[in-house]
């Protein structure tokens, strides 16, 4: 699902970093990702080892260094990524092709691919899990912010649609709208990884089922004003 939201507007010495990333051989993007998301998910982000990252990629020290602004933006850059191979695997679309009877259903059945994609990843639930500890790790307030702002531009552009599409309501302020959408998305995001092992696989497909009911409960257009 693309969204118009961009990170072009960051600070210039992390965007100058995220250039030189972009710019080297894919081969070796991959790998210091891959690495990165195994130790991410098996250390969380405290215990996180940068050490440990150069040796499981084979890269050096000071490339590394050269590619990364810090740790944060490491592990802020490997969600990121993550989250946009999710998408490509995955199939998500652009909001714009959506009509008004269509929008809630294709939410509803993105969602169930991607539950169904993070039941074949598990690595996935490790790296989700390491992401909700990180608010409560030192260090790590610039990585959750950075990945909070992409939450935010999501989310933004869904309502913005639903709101053309005469699909959700609009009788708050767009950024209210989003800031308590976020809200009941996160703490149920973070309960779910705390849960995660303790339901079959289509017990959390229920769980994740319902959840989405709620959050269209919350935003239908159909449920806007107070009826006493």
């Amino acid at each position: 699902m693309k969204s118009n939201w961009s990170v072009d507007d960051l600070e210039p010495k992390r965007i100058m970093a995220r250039n030189r990333f972009d710019n080297l051989e894919p081969e070796k993007q991959e790998a210091i990702l891959r690495a990165a998301g195994e130790e991410f998910a098996e250390k969380g982000f405290e215990a996180a080892s940068i050490n440990r990252i150069i040796r499981r990629s084979g890269m050096s020290k000071g490339s590394v260094y050269y590619y990364f602004e810090d740790k944060a933006d490491l592990f802020a850059t490997t969600l990121e990524r993550s989250i946009q191979r999710i998408m490509e695997e995955i199939g998500w679309f652009s909001l714009e092709v959506l009509g008004p009877d269509e929008f809630w259903g294709a939410l509803m059945e993105l969602t169930h691919r991607t539950v169904a994609w993070a039941q074949r990843n598990d690595w996935w639930i490790k790296l989700g899990k390491a992401f909700h500890r990180l608010q409560q790790e030192a260090g790590a307030g610039a990585a959750s912010a950075r990945l909070a702002e992409v939450g935010r531009g999501w989310w933004k552009s869904i309502i913005e649609r639903g709101q053309v599409l005469g699909v959700i309501r609009n009788d708050l302020p767009l950024d209210l709208l989003v800031a308590t959408v976020m809200g009941a998305d996160q703490g149920g995001d973070r309960w779910m990884m705390d849960h995660w092992d303790e339901f079959s696989e289509e017990e959390i497909r229920k769980i994740v089922d319902a959840r989405v009911d709620l959050l269209r409960d919350m935003l239908d257009k159909e449920n806007e004003g107070w009826e006493g």
